[in-house]
């Protein structure tokens, strides 16, 4: 968006300043301060937002893009003042420039920021309405029935009709615009959900522990990762079939996410292997009350269909600490406390120790 707002504004401002100085036309010579400080503005604004963005709330976006809005109504104003002034009392080769400048204007709206229709179409209006005005004005001084004055009212027409065909332009690229960022949104939900039961995957799980942890205030709270497993869910696939574990899964993660609160993550590995991100754990009780409710919600016997379906699970638990502050190694911890569980009878909670996270970096 830079260079073509600095461009079209340089434009603009010559435009005016040559006609101002070739006319003695002081109004002209205001327009040319105007598209100067009106871009000068704009394109600041842009900067600002670019150095900003990444730290900018999604409650903040639309104060920028009120800004920006009125960044484009202004130059639009400009834009049709600079036109009125043509028609009313320019020369015709002065009013070719200022409708270069208007139509350079429109298409550069249509084309860019059609993601937005109230500011391109704010912009639009604001640029014809006055143009068209302005045009039919010099029709009248032209004097009917001459030429000039059927071409002017031809002009004004086309003008009128080219707005209408952009509006119609604008409204199409919106839909389309739309649409596509609607289906890349679902690819990339795709992308980072289970299919099944519509959790977290690895990778949204890894993207939210990174962004937990970005967003952290108070560092010393630490994240805890509980890496479940199901006691006894191949049983279920060898006796009722693949399409009751898919239901038993399913009222798994349900089970979950009710479970925790809504700031942590439930995430499925695949299989029956699921994890929750557990964040601000202000002490090890913190997880370990997390776990036994997890272990105690999962061994519930589920119902499915005419089936009463009883199983378990166990639970291996890793909180991070500045010897296991690293996701994947995290992930690998709980892992491990994992096997634990299973090793000592299922149907439990195991912790993974600092003291064994020691012996771990050192026989790395």
């Amino acid at each position: 968006m830079h260079l073509p707002i600095a461009g079209l504004g340089l434009v603009y401002s010559l435009v005016a300043a040559l006609v101002a100085r070739a006319s003695y036309d002081a109004m002209m010579g205001w327009l040319a301060l105007a598209g100067g400080a009106v871009t000068i503005l704009r394109s600041l604004h842009l900067l600002a937002y670019s150095r900003a963005r990444a730290n900018i709330e999604y409650a903040s976006l639309r104060r920028w893009e009120l800004q920006y809005g009125i960044g484009v109504a202004a130059f639009a104003l400009l834009v049709a003042l600079l036109n009125v002034l043509a028609f009313v009392s320019s020369a015709p080769v002065v009013q070719l420039l200022s409708l270069s400048i208007y139509f350079s204007f429109g298409a550069g709206l249509v084309s860019r920021i059609s993601i937005r229709p109230r500011i391109c179409s704010t912009g639009i209006i604001i640029a014809t309405l006055p143009t068209v005005a302005a045009i039919i004005v010099s029709r009248r001084l032209a004097g009917s029935p001459s030429l000039y004055a059927e071409l002017y009212l031809l002009l004004a027409i086309l003008i009128g009709t080219i707005a209408v065909m952009s509006l119609q332009t604008l409204s199409h690229l919106y839909k389309k615009a739309v649409i596509h960022h609607v289906h890349e949104h679902d690819m990339a939900n795709l992308a980072k959900r289970d299919s099944l039961t519509g959790l977290a995957n690895r990778l949204l799980l890894r993207e939210h522990f990174h962004g937990a942890n970005r967003a952290k205030k108070d560092r010393s709270l630490p994240f805890a990762l509980h890496y479940i497993d199901l006691d006894g869910f191949k049983p279920v696939n060898d006796t009722y079939g693949h399409l009751a574990g898919d239901a038993l899964l399913t009222e798994v993660a349900r089970r979950l996410e009710s479970t925790v609160r809504s700031s942590d993550t439930v995430a499925r590995l695949g299989g029956d292997e699921f994890v929750v991100l557990q964040v601000d754990v202000t002490n090890k009780s913190d997880a370990e009350i997390l776990a036994s409710r997890i272990v105690k919600r999962l061994s519930v016997p589920y119902a499915l269909g005419q089936n009463v379906i009883t199983i378990s699970a166990s639970v291996g638990v890793a909180i991070r600490s500045s010897l296991i502050a690293d996701f994947d190694l995290l992930l690998s911890c709980a892992d491990k406390a994992l096997y634990q569980a299973k090793a000592a009878g299922k149907s439990r909670v195991s912790f993974f120790t600092e003291s064994e996270a020691f012996d771990l970096l050192m026989a790395a």
